[in-house]
């Protein structure tokens, strides 16, 4: 059948966009930067606007930091970003506060990292855009896994996530819970080692993420999940009552 985007277009490749996707050259170890990439940005329709190249000139080095940022705490967190992800797209929400710092995953589009670059009227702090990928990259990792076997019943009701309003599947929490279990140790270490004006922040985010796992731990453990699911959490509260270390 077809596949449409999230507006219901149908997305259509035809014989002109067959030949530029078999011509590409392979990129190495590289991930491609806001590339003007078509079939990166298709599925999300005109929900999501994506910087033009006058931003990503401006960004690029923000997200050389961002990634230096994490490879400096934990190589093999990085080498598995790199081996995983292979683009990073630069997005906008018009709808949402400029000071909001915004990002998303899909499964759609695997190893696709989208991030914003511009917060307020400057561009992002490289601490805060390394949070937005690991995010990100989490999300992509998990989706992976997933692959593999289901990890919530399909009849497990929705349930509260102290992460979002509204109320969310099984399967979104322990999304959310499988992010945050690594941030908290992002934030551990900025709180460590990171500059000083990241410390009223990493402060911040981390008495949220604590107080947020306690209750996302507490109604993964209510839900129906399958053994690849009750096997994941156990391992992820396991990891998160461990003392950060650089690996």
């Amino acid at each position: 059948g077809l596949v449409h985007d999230v507006d219901g277009k149908p997305l259509r490749a035809d014989a002109g966009d067959l030949v530029a996707i078999a011509s590409r050259s392979p990129r190495g170890a590289d991930i491609a930067v806001a590339a003007d990439d078509a079939w990166l940005r298709a599925p999300f329709g005109d929900q999501i606007f994506f910087e033009g190249r006058d931003v990503a000139a401006q960004a690029a080095s923000v997200v050389a930091q961002a990634l230096e940022i994490v490879r400096r705490w934990r190589p093999s967190l990085y080498e598995e970003m790199r081996n995983t992800c292979r683009a990073i797209q630069f997005v906008r929400d018009p709808s949402a506060d400029p000071a909001k710092i915004v990002s998303f995953s899909d499964d759609s589009v695997p190893g696709a990292l989208f991030v914003s670059v511009w917060q307020g009227r400057g561009l992002i702090d490289p601490y805060d855009l390394a949070d937005s990928l690991i995010h990100e990259y989490r999300h992509q990792k998990l989706y992976l896994l997933e692959r593999f076997g289901p990890t919530v019943s399909p009849t497990a009701p929705r349930v509260v996530s102290p992460w979002r309003a509204d109320l969310r599947p099984p399967s979104g929490l322990l999304h959310a819970v499988f992010v945050f279990v690594e941030l908290k140790r992002y934030w551990a270490h900025v709180l460590e080692a990171g500059p000083c004006h990241m410390r009223d922040r990493a402060i911040n985010q981390l008495q949220d993420t604590e107080r947020n796992l306690e209750l996302g731990f507490a109604t993964l453990r209510t839900c129906s999940m399958t053994p690849l699911g009750k096997a994941l959490i156990d391992t992820l509260d396991r990891a998160r009552r461990q003392q950060p270390v650089a690996a």
